[in-house]
């Protein structure tokens, strides 16, 4: 629960509703406006030397989603 927070924290001190790409969907009751927010999420996760299955991985889902967090754009 702390890493979802910190997470959270993050994407609205960045700013995260102004991002290109995985920003929250609009509606996160609605499953059709997370589908739409998943499917504009093409990031890549990032390698940080530590061995993970999903480093390279491309298909992520956006932030403040209700999947585990580690799916979210960009993280692993």
């Amino acid at each position: 629960m702390i890493q979802r927070y910190v997470l959270a924290v993050f994407y609205f001190a960045t700013e995260g509703d102004d991002w290109d790409q995985c920003s929250a969907p609009n509606n996160l009751g609605s499953a059709s406006s997370i589908a739409t927010a998943d499917a504009n999420c093409n990031r890549a996760v990032t390698p940080f030397g530590v061995a993970n299955d999903r480093v390279g991985d491309t298909s992520t889902d956006a932030w403040l989603g209700p999947v585990n967090e580690c799916e979210w754009g960009g993280l692993a």
